[in-house]
């Protein structure tokens, strides 16, 4: 199998468990899923495969595959989710941040920067502004259709700049754990 482990845009550490153990904190995987009774290379193998597994060739992502299925009947857990990932990468890569490219992070931080300062030419959170009026017209006048869709919409509005701002601070954190120590492995396919 090839050595994925040195195509990763991470730092890891040279101890295999440990370098198991900080590659399930990035792909979000629970500590207690991790295999600890088997050959940790393979874990390892197998976890940097996932994060890797969008800029693969078709007999690498095979590779990857057969590696995974090997912890099928001893470490069912850890087989579940590893093969969960994989399959949330190919529906939806954006929802796993880890298996995005440094470019793709970047112009999701830019976009939602961009959104943000859109937001802010608008009026600060015009979506907050748009609630206390509709707060106040409710209490002066009454829940009426007008004042109840316009809170409702304000709502949204709200909730769509949290989420904008959400987004872009994870992606910016990806980017910066890719980073943490030492520059980004620029042998990475994902550079």
């Amino acid at each position: 199998m090839s050595d994925y482990l040195n195509l990763l845009p991470y730092e890891t550490p040279e101890s295999q468990k440990e370098a198991a153990l900080m590659l399930a904190e990035v792909i979000d995987l629970p500590e207690r899923v991790v295999p600890k009774d088997t050959d940790y290379n393979q874990v390892v193998a197998a976890m940097a495969g996932l994060v890797l597994y969008r800029h693969l060739e078709t007999h690498q992502r095979r590779e990857v595959m057969l590696t995974i299925d090997q912890f099928k009947n001893s470490h069912r857990s850890f087989y579940g989710q590893l093969q969960g990932k994989i399959a949330l990468v190919i529906a939806q890569p954006r929802w796993e941040r880890w298996s995005l490219t440094t470019e793709e992070l970047e112009d999701i931080v830019e976009f939602h920067r961009s959104f943000g300062r859109f937001s802010t030419l608008a009026g600060i959170n015009p979506g907050a502004y748009g609630v206390g009026a509709s707060v106040w017209q409710m209490i002066v006048h009454g829940a009426t259709k007008g004042n109840v869709v316009g809170f409702a919409a304000s709502t949204i509005l709200v909730g769509i700049g949290e989420a904008s701002h959400s987004t872009g601070e994870a992606a910016q954190g990806e980017l910066e754990r890719r980073t943490r120590r030492e520059p980004i492995n620029s042998a990475s396919p994902v550079n």
